[in-house]
């Protein structure tokens, strides 16, 4: 697999690891599309959405299982981090997954029946859009780490770089999480957060 050096996604051929049940059941090749390609066609078997693997949402420089929905957008690292930033503040502000349910964000009936129905919906909206819109800025901002990591490689926007040579020269970059973790809290407004992270993990 590849990362574009227009979008700064990964892309490319996978097949299942040789040896499990899923390799023996789809033993063909699949072909992991990036946003420059607009048709995704229909899942893959197993899969909610056609992405085996995404780079870190938050730092760029490690890549991700995909797939599923309910799979985390960040790596262990910055997931570690945004959940001690949920901690402090009492909401996720950096999201950890695509599905709303991962930074508390639903509404059951027991609360309509507790709470006036109005209100509870217009929190409930209120809650949901400001995840989304913080979700699209984060995807955003992961793409954008990405495609200055693959500037400072020399990658012009017509060439794509191969996954596993990007993820040993972004190890080489010298680059700390925090430092991006926090760097990304002070550009959405969160300087207090940001201070919290600790320097180094």
């Amino acid at each position: 697999m590849e990362v574009c050096g227009r979008c700064g996604q990964v892309c490319g051929l996978w097949r299942y690891r040789p040896g499990t049940d899923s390799a023996k059941d789809f033993p063909r090749e699949f072909t992991q599309l990036c946003s420059c390609v607009k048709e995704h066609g229909q899942p893959w078997p197993l899969f909610d959405f056609n992405t085996a693997v995404h780079l870190c949402w938050c730092c760029g420089l490690d890549a991700v299982r995909s797939g599923i929905r309910w799979m985390t957008v960040l790596c262990p690292e910055c997931h570690a981090m945004s959940r001690e930033v949920h901690l402090r503040s009492g909401e996720f502000l950096v999201p950890i997954g695509r599905h709303s349910l991962m930074a508390g964000v639903g509404l059951g009936a027991p609360e309509i029946r507790r709470r006036n129905k109005k209100v509870s919906l217009d929190d409930f909206s209120s809650q949901l859009l400001g995840w989304g819109t913080r979700l699209q800025a984060l995807a955003a901002w992961g793409e954008r780490r990405c495609l200055s990591y693959l500037a400072r490689f020399g990658i012009s926007e017509d060439d794509c770089m191969p996954l596993t040579a990007y993820l040993a020269a972004a190890a080489e970059l010298g680059l700390e999480k925090p430092a991006v973790f926090k760097e990304l809290l002070r550009e959405w407004g969160f300087r207090a957060d940001a201070e919290a992270i600790p320097a180094r993990r």
